[in-house]
């Protein structure tokens, strides 16, 4: 509550005072002074302070009136509140005797019903009647009461927020007066913007921002924050019944992370099959996330192999320039040249070689690049060479590196060329080359490796990467680690084998069989899997494995279970033999567990089978094998139809997938024909290596591309499911209509109607149609019986989402009826909104 005070006096009407003045004496508190009225009896006008205190969002709930006043038991009082012309009685007729304060009943509007503000309490007047001169008023105040607006503390996002391009914005609502949450607003900016000059919250522009009516206390953005770097959250909130938000909450907070680099988009029209054609080509490092930097924790070797002179790990550094505070720290063993391999192969019996590597394109151009530190700060040559591989794994040759010289005053020397694989190398194994290290023991410290598109400099690894496991999972790299043992067999991890680190899992059985099973890890019921695994057995009996794989709902119920087809391993000394299956996840599937089936038709004793490069990938066997963690990308598109004013996400494209060369394809079969429509794209990605519930990650939109779909002919297709469609025949002209929601009156003594109306609806056709052929007439049943949003596409370049209403058909009499039967068809198009879009993401 606020309480104001007399400022002025309006009219004195021979009110006398004790000294100092009216507005002085009804304002200072005290007995001792007051204001008289005249014998005669008068009106006393006084004005009121206008009201400058109140809080910003405040809403006036009352004013009320105390008055301290005395008289002779037979003199009258009366008093009245005035606002403009209007007048409202708080008291008449008292007769007052000794001192003592009147409070006066609220007044919830100001007189004359005028809603209260501060406009209408500074134009309020107080009118006090004293009917003789026994009549004294001593002090008088007018009660503003208030409802403060609610407040919001900004909880989230705080700090540095690397898990998620969508961090969600939650808050603690208050309200002094216990209002409850009707609505709020919240605006992410970015720090640089707050600080320019001129900023406004309601008219800089936001990086997302949402205008909500809601109760709930966090909120999650649809638009994804997609460059790293200083923010803050502008955030308010209104209760209910208010009619105006409380005051702004800020908070500052960092985007920190890789994102996606920006994917190239080419846009071509496909007119045979009414469709634009969007393809997308990521450009990113085609190494794995720890690959790349040796961020992200972990206990194996990253991805990264000693080849001699060296042993390989994972450490800290000191040194100016890294990627974060992890390194791969490669230790050489003596004097003379030390190198490590970023893969590795398995020979398998069949005579080709299975690798892990990073996937190429033949003949396609890429940027190699990484830095590296030589701890003591010694001048060492040191280079990246690339060895190419083959489909089948055989060896194409390598590409040497140009020699840098590392730095002696404790910073990363940077490592870039370009190099241009043979026309049929599918797979780079990166090769770190320590020249001339001058005894044992001396550290290189290598960071920032990549294998990037021509002239790009580094991003972080792993959006190419699809494979669940690690490499401790798949491979026992280091540890062994993320499977449960079955009965019948003890688990270990071995070393002295034919792998890249030299290690894998054995399974060793003490009955006929036994079953490793993996961890659960979430699934697509969109998406292809392919699980696989290198096995070797230790003798020569059968011995019939599997890999397998147990899919889940949301509720832990095991829905199926699918396995390869039994394959009886080598046991070949340093050979493998691959165990795989494609298969695709049940309706209602989230989460799967991979198991490794060990079985041997024999009873010796410590009889085992061995298991290496096991994973499980989206879409078919790749022939290069990547470590996790895993990333999901897929392409998020955007569609302009008005040159780039406004976007909007094309449907669909969000349940696609890139393949393991970064190359995706997805279809526009609701461009307008005839006419230009702009498109931009980003790499969006669950990634698993930030987070192990999959944060979500997105790039920068992309160049724009354009394309034209040919119009040609009208055409009906069902927006939700492409590629449903129909070419249609039209006889003769197209009639239709926008009907205008109103109401017409015609009030008597006028000489116009009055008309109530609404904003146009969209056009109603009807349709005259030509249908040939018993299979055009089955297509239109199955449109227009489907009970959903159609699309119409005109000849000339408009189109329409239409409901189909009520149609008349009638069948043509001709000779080749039974052949060709020919409909005329009647129809009525109702325009509608576009269908939402269902995609999974």
């Amino acid at each position: 509550m606020i309480t104001l005070r007399p400022d002025s006096v309006i009219n004195a009407a021979g009110w006398t005072n004790s000294g100092g003045g009216i507005v002085a004496c009804l304002g200072d508190d005290s007995d001792a002074s007051y204001a008289q009225a005249p014998a005669a009896g008068a009106n006393l006008v006084l004005g009121i302070a206008d009201l400058t205190t109140l809080p910003a969002g405040a809403r006036i709930t009352s004013v009320a009136f105390r008055v301290r006043r005395s008289g002779d038991n037979t003199a009258n009082f009366a008093l009245v509140a005035a606002y403009g012309s209007s007048t409202q009685y708080l008291a008449n007729d008292e007769i007052p005797s000794s001192i003592s304060t009147g409070s006066y009943f609220p007044m919830a509007n100001a007189p004359g019903g005028a809603p209260w503000s501060t406009t209408t309490v500074g134009g309020l007047q107080l009118r006090i009647w004293g009917s003789s001169d026994q009549i004294r008023v001593y002090e008088v105040y007018c009660d503003v009461t208030y409802d403060a607006p609610p407040t919001a503390t900004i909880l989230g996002p705080i700090g540095t927020v690397t898990n998620s391009q969508y961090p969600p914005v939650s808050w603690a609502y208050a309200d002094a007066e216990g209002g409850l949450q009707e609505r709020v607003q919240a605006l992410y900016f970015r720090a640089a913007d707050v600080a320019a000059p001129g900023f406004n919250p309601l008219v800089t522009p936001a990086v997302w921002g949402t205008l909500a009516v809601t109760t709930a206390s966090s909120l999650t953005p649809t638009l994804p924050v997609t460059v790293p770097g200083d923010y803050v959250t502008w955030l308010r909130v209104a209760e209910q019944g208010g009619t105006d938000f409380g005051p702004w909450a800020s908070q500052a907070w960092v985007m920190g992370g890789s994102p996606p680099t920006s994917p190239l988009l080419a846009a071509a029209p496909d007119d045979a099959g009414r469709r634009i054609v969007l393809t997308l080509t990521q450009q990113d490092n085609r190494l794995g996330y720890r690959q790349a930097s040796a961020e992200g924790g972990g206990s194996d070797q990253a991805g990264w192999y000693a080849a001699g002179n060296c042993t390989m790990g994972v450490g800290t550094t000191t040194a100016s320039g890294a990627e974060g505070a992890a390194v791969h720290v490669m230790t050489t063993l003596a004097a003379g040249t030390a190198q490590a391999r970023g893969g590795g192969a398995w020979q398998l019996h069949t005579g080709t070689t299975a690798v892990a590597a990073a996937p190429v394109e033949g003949g396609v151009p890429r940027t190699l690049v990484g830095q590296v530190w030589q701890t003591g700060n010694a001048a060492r040559s040191c280079r990246i060479d690339v060895d190419w591989r083959a489909a089948d794994g055989s060896y194409l040759g390598t590409a040497e590196g140009t020699p840098v010289t590392t730095s002696t005053s404790g910073a990363m020397v940077q490592i870039s060329q370009d190099v241009t694989p043979p026309v049929d190398a599918v797979a780079a194994m990166l090769v770190l080359v320590a020249v001339d290290p001058a005894a044992g023991g001396e550290l290189f410290h290598w960071d920032r490796l990549g294998l990037m598109p021509a002239g790009a400099g580094w991003n972080r690894g792993g959006f190419t990467v699809s494979n669940w496991f690690g490499p401790n999972t798949a491979n026992a790299d280091l540890s062994l680690s993320g499977w449960t043992q079955g009965a019948g067999g003890t688990l270990t991890r071995v070393t002295g084998e034919a792998t890249p680190s030299g290690a894998a899992m054995q399974v060793v059985l003490s009955a006929a069989s036994s079953t490793s099973t993996s961890g659960r890890f979430p699934v697509a019921t969109q998406d292809e899997i392919t699980i696989f695994a290198l096995g070797r057995k230790s003798e020569l009996s059968l011995a019939a494995v599997r890999v397998g794989i147990t899919f889940y709902d949301s509720a832990g119920v095991q829905l199926q279970y699918s396995a390869s087809d039994a394959t009886d391993v080598t046991p070949l000394a340093n050979k493998w033999t691959l165990v795989t299956a494609t298969l695709s996840p049940p309706a209602g599937a989230v989460e799967a567990e991979m198991s490794l089936f060990s079985v041997m038709e024999s009873s010796i004793s410590g009889r085992w089978v061995r298991w290496s490069r096991v994973g499980w990938v989206i879409g078919p066997l790749p022939p290069v094998w990547q470590p996790g963690p895993r990333a999901i990308a897929r392409p998020l598109v955007e569609f302009s139809d008005d040159g780039g004013a406004s976007w909007a996400l094309l449907r669909g494209a969000q349940d696609g997938r890139f393949d393991p060369l970064g190359v995706a394809v997805v279809y526009d079969y609701e461009a307008p024909p005839g006419r230009a429509r702009l498109y931009r794209a980003h790499t969006a990605v669950t990634d698993y290596a930030l987070s192990s519930g999959g944060a979500e990650l997105v790039s920068e939109a992309s160049a724009t591309a354009s394309a034209v779909q040919k119009a040609d002919g009208w055409w009906l297709k069902d927006p939700t499911s492409p590629g449903l469609m129909l070419k249609l025949q039209v006889a003769g002209s197209i009639s239709s209509t926008s009907p205008v929601p109103a109401t017409v009156y015609a009030p008597l003594s006028r000489a116009h109607k009055v008309v109530l109306s609404d904003t146009p609806l969209g056009e109603e056709f009807d349709l005259n149609l030509v249908i040939r052929g018993a299979e055009d007439w089955a297509a239109f049943a199955a449109l227009r019986a489907g009970g959903v949003t159609l699309l119409i596409q005109s000849d000339y370049g408009d189109q329409w989402y239409v409901a189909l209403m009520d149609r008349d058909m009638t069948l043509m009499s001709s000779v080749s009826r039974l052949l060709e039967p020919v409909r005329m068809v009647k129809v009525k198009a109702i325009e509608v909104d576009s269908p939402p879009d269902v995609s999974r993401y």
